[in-house]
């Protein structure tokens, strides 16, 4: 799934240590999620959902 910071101005703190995918933390995924891109992660920590919402896909009319 894509996710995107909600507000620019509440960005998510690195000391957190948030894991956005399994494995370990990453440091370039956090600063990426700050600077406004969307990013592809595989879930999002419970304690994170403050900061981000899910980026949902922009289909065409008459699209299944």
């Amino acid at each position: 799934m894509k996710i995107k910071l909600k507000d620019k101005n509440n960005t998510i703190n690195p000391s957190l240590g948030l894991c956005f995918n399994p494995g370990a933390y990453d440091d370039k995924l956090i600063s990426d999620i700050n600077s406004g891109n969307e990013v592809e992660v595989c879930n999002i920590p419970h304690n994170a959902k403050d900061y981000v919402k899910i980026v949902k896909p922009k289909t065409k009319k008459g699209a299944k």
